[in-house]
């Protein structure tokens, strides 16, 4: 029950970006994250996902790139749960790259 509350603290973490600095920031929320879209249950997995999409929409192209590397990492977890999220976040780092990575994640 302990993971669950911390997991639903941290599957708002868009909503701390006042307490870390900033989106300029936002790189410190993004391993916990990471983290937490290797779940297996399937409701932590989403809202992980559609934490990291937020945060990625409000990113500066510059820093998405920089930052979504974990991108690459989930896609080629070793499980499912790592790809699936990886397959819900492609098209947050697709849209914010340049057209040689965006040859790289096809």
């Amino acid at each position: 029950m302990m993971t669950m509350r911390c997991s639903s603290q941290w599957l708002r973490s868009w909503e701390f970006f006042p307490f870390v600095g900033g989106i300029e920031h936002a790189h410190v929320i993004l391993p916990p994250l990471e983290s937490l879209c290797t779940v297996e249950e399937t409701t932590v997995r989403e809202k992980a996902v559609d934490s990291l999409f937020k945060i990625g929409s409000q990113m500066k192209e510059s820093d998405l790139v920089d930052s979504f590397v974990l991108l690459s990492r989930l896609a080629a977890g070793e499980w499912f749960a790592a790809r699936v999220s990886a397959c819900g976040l492609f098209h947050v780092a697709y849209q914010g790259c340049t057209d040689v990575l965006k040859t790289e994640l096809r």
